[in-house]
């Protein structure tokens, strides 16, 4: 039987939340699980997972210059 990993696979949205620019240090990010059938609500989101790009290969959509509080309002809206 088909387990509900199946039908809804796990992706990641990895947020930065805090840049570091000085000291050669690295930026500090934040990962959030989520379920690929709810981003692909968004359009901007299916054409990351469907084009091939790196986010379809490895499941892990990065934004750099979105706030970690602002994709949680629109994760809370997608789900």
């Amino acid at each position: 039987p088909e387990t509900t990993k199946e039908y809804f696979p796990s992706v990641c949205i990895r947020v930065k939340v805090s840049s570091v620019d000085q000291n050669d240090e690295e930026d500090v990010y934040t990962e959030i699980p989520s379920h690929k059938v709810f981003l692909l609500k968004s359009p901007y989101l299916k054409a990351c997972f469907d084009s091939g790009m790196q986010e379809s290969v490895t499941g892990v959509i990065q934004f750099d210059d979105i706030q970690y509080k602002g994709i949680m309002q629109v994760l809370k809206y997608m789900y």
